[in-house]
């Protein structure tokens, strides 16, 4: 279905493609090459949205069933080859087990989310907002184009949050249950105070930059303050991780 709608855009994401890896090859300005990759994303989201839309549990899962099947076989083949302890396999094998189980468990959960993040960039104007930034104004200085972006992100994460809050939580749930397997916790080193840590530690980032984005949502790029462009900031470095994939 990905390569026939491939075609049917007239190859149009490749193009986009080649446009990035030219760009790269010549002196261009960092300025062109963000505008390239967010026409990449474009493109792409232009494909696989309406796949994704259609794509049901069932499906989902049998993926699913394909991964891990793969990983299963790749670690038997590994055993052999390296004639690795039976008792470690089994062990291995059963945290695998784990792991899946839990990634089915939340399988409707994780395609809700998927599923809402493409029809956000589908249905808002927020990756072309993002470009007309890029083209007006240097987006990795602190501009006022540097501070709309960065207003811009966090409107675009609290529609997709408040529309997948949910989900989000039963996934972050689920990930709790399966470090909290006996098995998964000894093969990492796990105490009950590390798990205790690592469920504070994600929900304070969904917490911490739910807040702060909601601060600076309705701020105005062109007539910011030195207190909101410090708030902007706060929000750039609790949501830093993202924005920094995002930027590069």
């Amino acid at each position: 279905e990905i390569l026939d709608a491939i075609v049917e855009s007239d190859y149009a994401v490749i193009d986009a493609i080649y446009v990035v890896v030219e760009l790269q090859e010549t002196t261009q300005s960092q300025v062109n090459e963000v505008e390239a990759v967010m026409n990449i994303m474009e493109e792409v989201i232009a494909i696989v949205n309406p796949i994704l839309q259609d794509t049901t549990v069932e499906e989902y899962n049998a993926m699913i069933d394909l991964i891990f099947g793969q990983i299963t076989i790749q670690l038997e083949m590994q055993n052999q080859l390296y004639d690795t302890d039976i008792s470690y396999n089994t062990e291995m094998l059963d945290i695998i087990g784990y792991i899946e189980t839990g990634i089915k468990n939340t399988s409707v959960n994780q395609l809700n989310i998927f599923k809402d993040l493409m029809s956000l960039m589908v249905e808002s104007n927020y990756i072309s907002d993002f470009s007309d930034f890029v083209d007006n104004g240097n987006i990795g200085s602190e501009s006022d184009e540097y501070y709309g972006a960065m207003i811009l992100l966090a409107n675009a994460y609290l529609e997709f949050y408040n529309d997948s809050e949910n989900d989000i939580n039963a996934v972050i749930d689920e990930t709790m249950n399966v470090l909290s397997e006996a098995d998964i916790r000894v093969e990492l080193d796990l105490t009950s105070t590390d798990l205790e840590e690592i469920e504070t530690t994600i929900n304070s980032f969904f917490t911490d930059s739910v807040s702060q984005a909601n601060i600076i949502k309705d701020y105005d790029y062109n007539n910011l303050t030195s207190t909101q462009k410090a708030n902007v900031d706060v929000f750039v470095s609790t949501f830093g991780i993202i924005i920094f994939g995002i930027m590069m």
